[in-house]
């Protein structure tokens, strides 16, 4: 071969390679590097963001512990990562459009939602669309409550309330209310509820909060009459001729009530009537001369309950005397319940005794401008403006009050007087201008004493 035909392909090579542009040059350069087969595979794309397009699954029931969540979508990579409200979870990569993520059981210890996101950090950092996952309440259901049943006008209380899914931020229906609980454990709950005066069962239901949740089953709190007792423990003396009445006093069992004597006898010309007041004009006896008595109480339930009290009137010969003075041999002894009387004659008070324990409410009450007088309801008693005190041991005033409304009920009334001391305490009822006569009648109400 001659020199010619050894140069001719390097010559033709280089005129070749004159005539090519740059772009051409490159595009020859790429698939040389590339191969003939032209398998671009390995070449790393450019900065692609993640999508997701769904989940399973969407939801999950609070406390259900660890899981797996499946993400499916587009743009995924081997660097990709599943998080959970911007915190990562582990993930493992199944190809562009699916991962599976571990979830943990702290995600989902209580009810409600998280969001799902995907980040890739190769070949940079970008962060798909956010898709909403619900960690769902359960719905409660209640097995027993303790107490089963309440006293009626027993106050406040704590129920504790047993079942199954509780959630921290269940409350408890307790009739027409909703009252937020104390959490203690998935299984218990406390609350604090007041027994009111209404002797009904009432219905008891827990309500979990969304997501999910739900009002459990209901159960039945029964709200019972109070026991019923006597609280009027001692009464007046009578005297020889002279009018006598007083009303007993009880409470709890459900009214109405209705009295009799159970055992001995009241004095000859004295009845009690079912509605528990003790009247009439009592015998003259030729010496202080005590009649003591039972006295049963039966309610209106169904069962009936019933109570008794010992009591005694003592008939005294000589005349009542006043008890204007404050003072032990005085006053005129009372308990619980309500006593007629008038003030009479002209400036006359008059001066009650009573024994209270520290710490207990007294309420003492005037009725005269309210009652009718001579049991005429259309003639009302417009004469008495009463004036009513409580007084210590010493006859030092304690405790007044003229009006219960001014210039509406000239009446007067002291309302849940807490005693500073156990022992002997006195109340005296008088006219505001000093006034008296016949006329001037009243009832005093007095509660609360021993």
């Amino acid at each position: 071969m001659n020199t010619l035909n050894k140069l001719w392909p390097y010559t033709i090579h280089s005129v070749l390679l004159r005539q090519f542009s740059t772009g051409a040059f490159l595009a020859c350069l790429t698939l040389f590097l590339t191969g003939c087969n032209g398998d671009s595979s390995s070449v790393v794309p450019g900065s692609t963001t993640p999508e997701i397009s769904s989940i399973a699954p969407t939801s999950i029931l609070a406390g259900s512990g660890s899981f797996t969540l499946t993400v499916n979508g587009s743009n995924f990579n081997s660097g990709s990562t599943v998080r959970w409200s911007g915190s990562s979870r582990t993930t493992q990569y199944v190809n562009s459009t699916q991962l599976r993520a571990t979830m943990t059981a702290a995600d989902v210890s209580t009810g409600g939602i998280g969001e799902i996101t995907v980040r890739n950090t190769s070949p940079s950092i970008a962060t798909s669309n956010g898709v909403d996952f619900s960690v769902n309440n359960p719905e409660p259901i209640i097995t027993s409550i303790n107490p089963s049943s309440v006293k009626a006008e027993s106050g406040s209380f704590t129920l504790i309330i047993y079942g199954r899914n509780f959630v921290d931020g269940s409350s408890v229906e307790w009739g027409e209310f909703t009252e937020q609980t104390d959490y203690i454990n998935s299984t218990q709950l406390a609350v604090e509820l007041t027994a009111g005066n209404e002797i009904a069962n009432r219905t008891v239901s827990v309500h979990n909060p969304a997501p999910g949740g739900g009002t459990s089953n209901i159960v039945s709190l029964n709200v019972t009459a109070p026991g019923l007792e006597v609280l009027t423990k001692s009464l007046p003396d009578a005297n020889n001729a002279k009018a006598y009445s007083y009303v007993l006093k009880a409470a709890g069992g459900i009214t109405p009530y209705d009295w009799n004597i159970q055992s001995g006898s009241l004095p000859v010309g004295l009845n009690l009537d079912s509605g528990g007041e003790i009247s009439g004009t009592p015998p003259v006896v030729a010496a202080d001369t005590d009649f003591p008595f039972t006295v049963e109480i039966s309610d209106a339930g169904n069962p009936q309950s019933s109570a008794l009290q010992d009591l005694s009137i003592r008939v005294r010969m000589a005349s009542p005397g006043r008890n204007d003075i404050c003072g032990p041999g005085t006053a005129t002894p009372v308990s619980n319940g309500v006593i007629r009387a008038s003030l009479s004659p002209y400036g006359d008070r008059d001066v009650y005794s009573f024994q209270g324990t520290l710490g207990n409410s007294v309420s003492v009450e005037i009725f005269a401008q309210r009652i009718p007088l001579y049991g005429d309801p259309t003639s009302q008693d417009i004469y008495l403006d009463s004036f009513l005190e409580i007084l210590d041991d010493g006859c030092d005033t304690i405790r007044y009050n003229d009006d219960i409304d001014f210039g509406i009920v000239y009446d007067s009334k002291i309302s849940d007087f807490a005693l500073p001391y156990t022992g002997t305490y006195y109340i005296r009822v008088s006219d505001l201008r000093s006034e008296g006569r016949p006329d001037f009648q009243y009832e005093l109400h007095v509660s609360g004493t021993d």
